[in-house]
C-alpha cells in the first residue's frame, strides 16, 4: 500500500506454525533378488547361489539352507559383505534335481537404527538343467565331402567336453580298416590317418557311441 502521510500503521503478522519431520523409518531388511531366480531352469550343477539385500544386513551361519530333491540338505559356504552374500554349495548338485533356498528371516538383521531381522522368510527354488548325452555336432571333412585330399586329417567335434575309449572311432576305406592317430580333445578330436586316403575311394567314419562319455 502507498504511505499515508500522519498515518502510522504497524505492521500485522499473522502466527505461522512449522512441523519439523521424524527422522527416516527404521524399515527391516528384504531380499531385492536372487540368482538362480524363483523357478529358474537349466541351472548349472556348480550354481553359486547369490543373494542381495534391499540394505546391508549381518547374516547367521544358518542365514541360507538349501535342499534338493536328490542332493537332500547342501552345506555350503558363505561370502560377502554389505547389501551381498553369495552361498556356495559343498558338492556339485546332481542333474535334473529340483532344489529350493530358504532365507531365515531371523537370521538377518540389518544394520542401521535398531537392528530388525526380516520379517518372513524368503523362499525360492530352481531346477538343475539335465544331463543331455553329448551328440557329434560336426565332422571334418562333412558327411557326404568330395575331392578330399589324400593326406587330409579328420576332425570331429562333439557337443560338450567327452571322454572316448581306445575304440571310439572306426575309419575305413573299402574293406579295410585305417589306423590313427589321435589328439586333441575335450570337445574336438583330431584323427590323423596313419597312411595317406587311398585314391578313388569311398571312406566311411563310425564312431561308436558306447565309446563316447
Amino acid at each position: 500500500d502507498g504511505n499515508i502521510t500522519g498515518a502510522d500503521d504497524l505492521l500485522a503478522i499473522d502466527d505461522v506454525i512449522v512441523s519439523t519431520g521424524g527422522g527416516a523409518v527404521d524399515l527391516p531388511p528384504t531380499v531385492a533378488s536372487t540368482t538362480p531366480v524363483n523357478n529358474a531352469t537349466g541351472v548349472a550343477t556348480n550354481v553359486v547361489l547369490a543373494v542381495q539385500f534391499s540394505e546391508a544386513v549381518t547374516t547367521a551361519a544358518d542365514w541360507l539352507s538349501l535342499s534338493c530333491a536328490q542332493s537332500g540338505t547342501v552345506a555350503g559356504a558363505t561370502a560377502g559383505s554389505g547389501a551381498s552374500r553369495n552361498y556356495t554349495p559343498a558338492t556339485a548338485l546332481r542333474p535334473g534335481e529340483a532344489c529350493t533356498a530358504t532365507i531365515r528371516a531371523a537370521s538377518v538383521t540389518d544394520l542401521d537404527g535398531t537392528p530388525d531381522p526380516m520379517t518372513a522368510d524368503m523362499v525360492f527354488g530352481f531346477s538343475i538343467a539335465p544331463d543331455v548325452p553329448p551328440t557329434v555336432a560336426s565332422t571334418t571333412p562333412a558327411n557326404g565331402a568330395t575331392g578330399v585330399a589324400l593326406a587330409s586329417n579328420l576332425l570331429v567335434r562333439f557337443s560338450e567336453p567327452v571322454t572316448v575309449a581306445s575304440d571310439w572311432y572306426v575309419l575305413a576305406c573299402g574293406a579295410a580298416p585305417l589306423a590313427a592317430t589321435v589328439s586333441g580333445g575335450p570337445a574336438n578330436w583330431t584323427l590323423d590317418p596313419t597312411q595317406e586316403l587311398p585314391a578313388d575311394a569311398s571312406c566311411n567314419l563310425l564312431i561308436r557311441a558306447a565309446a563316447v562319455l
